[in-house]
Protein backbone atom coordinates (compact mmCIF):
# COMPACT_ATOMS: atom_id res chain seq x y z
CA UNK A 1 0.00 0.00 0.00
CA UNK A 2 2.97 2.28 0.51
CA UNK A 3 3.57 2.43 -3.26
CA UNK A 4 -0.02 3.58 -3.78
CA UNK A 5 0.47 6.45 -1.32
CA UNK A 6 3.77 7.36 -2.94
CA UNK A 7 2.22 7.29 -6.42
CA UNK A 8 -0.69 9.36 -5.16
CA UNK A 9 1.68 11.92 -3.64
CA UNK A 10 3.58 12.19 -6.91
CA UNK A 11 0.36 12.66 -8.88
CA UNK A 12 -0.97 15.27 -6.45
CA UNK A 13 2.36 17.12 -6.46
CA UNK A 14 2.36 17.06 -10.24
CA UNK A 15 -1.22 18.37 -10.43
CA UNK A 16 -0.49 21.11 -7.88
CA UNK A 17 2.60 22.14 -9.81
CA UNK A 18 0.64 22.27 -13.08
CA UNK A 19 -2.11 24.29 -11.39
CA UNK A 20 0.31 27.17 -10.77
CA UNK A 21 0.83 27.63 -14.52
CA UNK A 22 -2.73 27.18 -15.78
CA UNK A 23 -4.41 30.27 -17.20
CA UNK A 24 -7.60 28.81 -18.71
CA UNK A 25 -10.51 28.74 -16.26
CA UNK A 26 -11.94 25.41 -17.41
CA UNK A 27 -8.54 23.71 -17.19
CA UNK A 28 -7.97 25.20 -13.72
CA UNK A 29 -11.34 23.87 -12.57
CA UNK A 30 -10.59 20.42 -14.01
CA UNK A 31 -7.18 20.33 -12.31
CA UNK A 32 -8.64 21.36 -8.95
CA UNK A 33 -11.24 18.65 -9.42
CA UNK A 34 -8.57 16.05 -10.24
CA UNK A 35 -6.69 16.94 -7.06
CA UNK A 36 -9.85 16.55 -4.97
CA UNK A 37 -10.51 13.15 -6.60
CA UNK A 38 -7.02 11.95 -5.72
CA UNK A 39 -7.77 12.66 -2.07
CA UNK A 40 -11.29 11.19 -2.29
CA UNK A 41 -10.37 8.02 -4.15
CA UNK A 42 -7.64 7.11 -1.72
CA UNK A 43 -9.48 8.38 1.36
CA UNK A 44 -6.16 9.83 2.41
CA UNK A 45 -7.31 13.25 3.57
CA UNK A 46 -11.00 14.20 3.64
CA UNK A 47 -10.21 17.74 4.81
CA UNK A 48 -7.96 18.39 1.82
CA UNK A 49 -10.49 16.72 -0.48
CA UNK A 50 -13.14 19.12 0.80
CA UNK A 51 -10.79 22.08 0.45
CA UNK A 52 -10.26 21.30 -3.24
CA UNK A 53 -13.93 20.52 -3.86
CA UNK A 54 -14.75 23.88 -2.23
CA UNK A 55 -12.22 25.50 -4.57
CA UNK A 56 -13.85 23.91 -7.61
CA UNK A 57 -17.26 25.06 -6.44
CA UNK A 58 -16.14 28.63 -5.60
CA UNK A 59 -14.18 29.02 -8.82
CA UNK A 60 -17.14 27.64 -10.80
CA UNK A 61 -19.45 30.20 -9.22
CA UNK A 62 -16.90 32.97 -9.84
CA UNK A 63 -16.70 32.04 -13.52
CA UNK A 64 -20.44 31.43 -13.84
CA UNK A 65 -20.00 27.84 -15.01
CA UNK A 66 -23.22 25.98 -14.18
CA UNK A 67 -21.73 22.83 -15.65
CA UNK A 68 -18.86 22.80 -13.15
CA UNK A 69 -21.11 23.89 -10.27
CA UNK A 70 -23.21 20.80 -10.94
CA UNK A 71 -20.08 18.65 -11.28
CA UNK A 72 -18.83 19.88 -7.88
CA UNK A 73 -21.95 18.49 -6.21
CA UNK A 74 -20.97 14.95 -7.14
CA UNK A 75 -17.67 14.82 -5.21
CA UNK A 76 -19.43 16.55 -2.29
CA UNK A 77 -21.82 13.61 -2.36
CA UNK A 78 -18.98 11.08 -2.44
CA UNK A 79 -17.26 12.82 0.47
CA UNK A 80 -20.45 12.83 2.56
CA UNK A 81 -21.10 9.17 1.66
CA UNK A 82 -17.59 8.26 2.81
CA UNK A 83 -18.26 9.99 6.12
CA UNK A 84 -21.56 8.10 6.52
CA UNK A 85 -23.68 11.25 6.09
CA UNK A 86 -26.11 9.63 3.67
CA UNK A 87 -28.79 12.30 3.85
CA UNK A 88 -26.28 14.98 2.78
CA UNK A 89 -24.78 12.67 0.15
CA UNK A 90 -28.20 12.01 -1.36
CA UNK A 91 -28.97 15.74 -1.44
CA UNK A 92 -25.68 16.38 -3.29
CA UNK A 93 -26.27 13.61 -5.81
CA UNK A 94 -29.85 14.75 -6.42
CA UNK A 95 -28.81 18.38 -6.94
CA UNK A 96 -26.80 17.54 -10.05
CA UNK A 97 -28.38 19.09 -13.11
CA UNK A 98 -27.52 16.06 -15.24
CA UNK A 99 -29.16 13.74 -12.70
CA UNK A 100 -29.42 10.37 -14.38
CA UNK A 101 -25.76 10.15 -15.41
CA UNK A 102 -24.80 9.40 -11.83
CA UNK A 103 -27.97 7.84 -10.52
CA UNK A 104 -25.99 4.66 -9.96
CA UNK A 105 -24.15 6.31 -7.05
CA UNK A 106 -27.43 7.72 -5.79
CA UNK A 107 -28.85 4.19 -5.97
CA UNK A 108 -25.90 2.82 -4.03
CA UNK A 109 -26.23 5.55 -1.40
CA UNK A 110 -29.98 4.93 -1.08
CA UNK A 111 -29.20 1.28 -0.34
CA UNK A 112 -26.71 2.28 2.37
CA UNK A 113 -29.29 4.56 3.97
CA UNK A 114 -31.87 1.75 4.09
CA UNK A 115 -33.96 3.25 1.29
CA UNK A 116 -33.93 -0.04 -0.62
CA UNK A 117 -37.02 0.65 -2.76
CA UNK A 118 -35.49 3.86 -4.10
CA UNK A 119 -32.25 1.98 -4.76
CA UNK A 120 -34.17 -0.75 -6.62
CA UNK A 121 -35.99 1.89 -8.70
CA UNK A 122 -32.68 3.34 -9.83
CA UNK A 123 -31.29 -0.15 -10.45
CA UNK A 124 -34.31 -0.98 -12.63
CA UNK A 125 -33.89 2.31 -14.48
CA UNK A 126 -30.22 1.48 -15.17
CA UNK A 127 -31.07 -2.08 -16.28
CA UNK A 128 -33.77 -0.77 -18.63
CA UNK A 129 -31.46 1.94 -19.97
CA UNK A 130 -28.81 -0.72 -20.59
CA UNK A 131 -31.15 -2.43 -23.09
CA UNK A 132 -30.97 0.52 -25.49
CA UNK A 133 -27.65 2.20 -24.62
CA UNK A 134 -24.47 1.19 -22.86
CA UNK A 135 -24.41 1.52 -19.08
CA UNK A 136 -21.02 0.55 -17.63
CA UNK A 137 -21.64 -2.77 -15.86
CA UNK A 138 -19.57 -1.53 -12.90
CA UNK A 139 -22.32 1.01 -12.15
CA UNK A 140 -24.99 -1.69 -12.06
CA UNK A 141 -22.72 -3.93 -9.95
CA UNK A 142 -22.29 -1.08 -7.45
CA UNK A 143 -26.03 -0.81 -6.85
CA UNK A 144 -26.33 -4.58 -6.47
CA UNK A 145 -23.46 -4.45 -3.96
CA UNK A 146 -25.30 -1.85 -1.90
CA UNK A 147 -28.39 -4.05 -1.94
CA UNK A 148 -26.32 -6.98 -0.67
CA UNK A 149 -26.86 -9.09 -3.82
CA UNK A 150 -23.42 -10.68 -4.15
CA UNK A 151 -24.31 -13.00 -7.04
CA UNK A 152 -25.51 -10.15 -9.27
CA UNK A 153 -22.66 -7.91 -8.12
CA UNK A 154 -20.15 -10.51 -9.32
CA UNK A 155 -22.13 -11.15 -12.52
CA UNK A 156 -21.99 -7.46 -13.47
CA UNK A 157 -18.34 -7.07 -12.45
CA UNK A 158 -17.55 -10.03 -14.71
CA UNK A 159 -19.42 -8.30 -17.54
CA UNK A 160 -17.39 -5.15 -16.95
CA UNK A 161 -14.16 -7.14 -17.12
CA UNK A 162 -15.39 -8.75 -20.38
CA UNK A 163 -15.99 -5.36 -22.02
CA UNK A 164 -12.66 -4.06 -20.84
CA UNK A 165 -13.83 -1.97 -17.90
CA UNK A 166 -12.96 1.70 -17.83
CA UNK A 167 -9.97 1.90 -15.54
CA UNK A 168 -12.61 2.52 -12.92
CA UNK A 169 -13.08 -1.23 -12.59
CA UNK A 170 -9.38 -1.82 -11.98
CA UNK A 171 -9.21 0.96 -9.38
CA UNK A 172 -12.45 -0.06 -7.68
CA UNK A 173 -11.60 -3.71 -7.40
CA UNK A 174 -8.16 -2.99 -6.03
CA UNK A 175 -9.05 -0.26 -3.53
CA UNK A 176 -12.73 0.58 -3.16
CA UNK A 177 -13.93 -0.43 0.31
CA UNK A 178 -17.43 -1.14 -0.94
CA UNK A 179 -16.10 -4.44 -2.29
CA UNK A 180 -14.19 -5.48 0.84
CA UNK A 181 -16.84 -8.01 1.89
CA UNK A 182 -16.47 -10.00 -1.36
CA UNK A 183 -12.69 -9.88 -1.83
CA UNK A 184 -12.32 -13.52 -0.76
CA UNK A 185 -14.94 -14.76 -3.27
CA UNK A 186 -13.34 -17.01 -5.90
CA UNK A 187 -15.20 -15.22 -8.72
CA UNK A 188 -13.95 -11.86 -7.45
CA UNK A 189 -10.35 -13.11 -7.41
CA UNK A 190 -10.78 -14.38 -10.98
CA UNK A 191 -12.00 -10.95 -12.08
CA UNK A 192 -8.88 -9.40 -10.53
CA UNK A 193 -6.72 -11.85 -12.46
CA UNK A 194 -8.46 -10.95 -15.74
CA UNK A 195 -7.91 -7.22 -15.42
CA UNK A 196 -4.25 -7.26 -14.36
Amino acid sequence: MQNVSFAQSNKIDSLKSALKNITYDSLKIRTLSNISWEYLNNRSNPKLAKKYIDSVYAFSIETGSEYFIAKANYPYGVLEKQKGNYKEAIASFRSRTDGTNNNWMLGYTYSLSEQKEKAKNILNYQLEKNKSSFVPPYMIATIYMGLGDVANTLKWLEKDAEVGGQGLLFWALKRDVKFDSIREEIRFKKILETIK
